[in-house]
């Protein structure tokens, strides 16, 4: 007994339930390039934890973490192109192999193969999200099912043929798509909330809400809901703590919007206060080039806007894009027709507490947020209702 004592007082490194030892084998690569550890499912801009070069193919890290985390391992090569891919880090001994597959658009490139071994957490969070394997089933079903009037109604907007666009989108073959898009967001959060609540009684539940979500739905009652059936431990843990900042925030419901001045592609700046006079309700769209999701609601948005524009409802975009010039494509790509801005002025963070795009604001005639928190699924229902 004195002998093992010892030998785990003078041996930390070996003990596997104290820290942890990342042995990489990396093929493909140029050596001297840079290897990260990055937490992930933050929804934040996090700083590397960690940092090392390849050299003759073969990485190493080591270190200790309170409890299991989802970690991002990126590869930049001095080309300054980057991959990248999560895994979950524990105190163990872990082999990590990675192959360097194609480069795709820009600087980013993908990993033929990236294998893990001696991460027990990590073979368990593969199987906790197989569940999203079955609704990428379901979504790429739904796409092939609806390519041609989606082609057809894209292609028209692109050309800004916007009689043709309004036709299509009276089609039966346009109305089944969105019929199968609503289903198909119903199947998701059924089956996302069904994972959550069967892993209410430990980290793993905060961590598959953040992990699952593009962003947290601030004061929403159903997550709320969630994060009060959680365990003490659940809530208490590393991603606990994260959730329940992220989940509840401050409402702008039932505040003056914030005042803010912004210009559209032209270069003209527009008040808010101009956006929505003379309508009943504007609604607020924040979005991004880069954000499939904010991609995918629009022609939703183009639906809810020729249905409820002569009722008193308008729209105006604001893209927090960082670069002007994907901004303009995109609203070149999109054609809008209602208003579209530029966050110049980071009013999104700033004003709006904004975390995560898309988000939707619902100001009422009187320059009132009626809603900060409704999503793309729910919609039309709550314009619906005021309107």
């Amino acid at each position: 007994m004195v002998f093992l004592f010892l030998l785990v007082s003078f041996l930390p490194a070996c003990n596997a339930q104290s820290v942890y030892w990342v042995e990489g084998h990396a093929e493909g690569f140029a050596d001297g390039s840079k290897v990260s550890l990055i937490v992930a499912a933050t929804h934040k801009d996090e700083k590397p934890t960690a940092e090392t070069t390849i050299t003759n193919g073969v990485f190493s890290f080591d270190g200790e973490v309170a409890e299991p985390r989802l970690y991002l391992l990126r590869i930049i090569e001095p080309s300054g192109c980057s991959g990248a891919r999560t895994f979950m880090l524990e105190n163990a001994e872990i082999q990590i192999s990675v192959t360097k597959g194609k480069q795709l658009s820009g600087e980013y490139m993908e990993f033929a193969a990236f294998e893990v071994e001696g991460s027990a957490s990590d073979k368990t969070f593969r199987e906790k999200m197989t569940v999203r394997d079955r609704l990428n089933e379901i979504y790429e079903d739904n796409q092939r099912k609806h390519r041609e009037i989606m082609d057809k109604v894209n292609a028209a907007q692109t050309k800004g043929e916007q009689d043709v666009v309004r036709k299509l989108m009276a089609s039966e073959g346009y109305k089944a798509a969105l019929k199968d898009d609503s289903l198909f967001f119903n199947t998701v959060e059924e089956s996302m909330f069904s994972l959550f609540q069967e892993n209410k009684d430990s980290f793993w539940g905060p961590l598959l809400v953040l992990a699952n979500l593009n962003y947290v739905p601030t004061n929403d009652p159903h997550y709320v809901e969630l994060y009060n059936s959680f365990s003490d431990e659940a809530k208490n843990s590393f991603y606990g703590q994260i959730l329940k900042k992220q989940l509840f925030v401050k409402s702008l419901k039932g505040e003056h919007v914030f005042e803010f001045v912004l210009p559209d592609k032209d270069g003209k700046l527009w008040k808010q206060s101009e956006l929505g006079k003379g309508k009943k309700l504007l609604l607020i769209d924040f979005w991004a080039s880069w954000c499939s999701p904010c991609r995918k609601s629009i022609p939703t948005l183009k639906e809810i806007y020729k249905e409820f524009s002569e009722k008193g409802l308008e729209i105006v975009s604001i893209s927090i894009d960082k670069d002007k010039e994907d901004w303009l494509k995109a609203v070149e790509e999109e054609q809008f027709p209602w208003f579209s801005l530029w966050d110049t002025q980071n009013v999104f963070s700033d004003k709006f507490n904004g975390k995560a795009v898309p988000t939707f604001i619902l100001v009422d005639e009187k320059g009132v947020v009626l809603d900060d928190t409704v999503m793309i699924q729910n919609l039309r229902q709550k314009i619906e209702s005021v309107l």
